[in-house]
């Protein structure tokens, strides 16, 4: 891999145009301060996949599979009904004392 060297001091002043040439081509800028190297400026890869992308994959998806599967749609209320908190038969008595009174 290919990369300039530049002093933080140098970076500093050129920062913009270092950013710029990074990304047209690619190559990597390393920044050192006495010697030492403290940073690298990289270039992002521009075929990253993006929201885009993923609507687009999400749209075909639908088209592909158009309906869950039976199968598919049990395991989903299994999983509601074990969010769902427990049945108390004690509010429900409760629910009726004070209902009664309130009429």
């Amino acid at each position: 891999m290919n990369e300039t060297v530049l002093t933080l001091e140098e970076a500093a002043r050129c920062l913009p145009a270092l950013v710029q040439q990074v990304h047209a081509t690619g190559e990597a800028a390393l920044l050192v301060q006495s010697g030492q190297p403290l940073a690298r400026i990289v270039a992002v890869p521009a075929n990253q996949p993006g929201s885009d992308d993923l609507i687009a994959f999400l749209r075909q998806w639908r088209l592909d599979y158009p309906e869950p599967d039976d199968q598919f749609a049990e395991v989903i209320e299994q999983s509601r009904q074990a969010i769902r908190p427990p049945h108390d038969p004690i509010a429900d008595i409760l629910d009726a004392v004070w209902f009664d009174t309130q009429a």
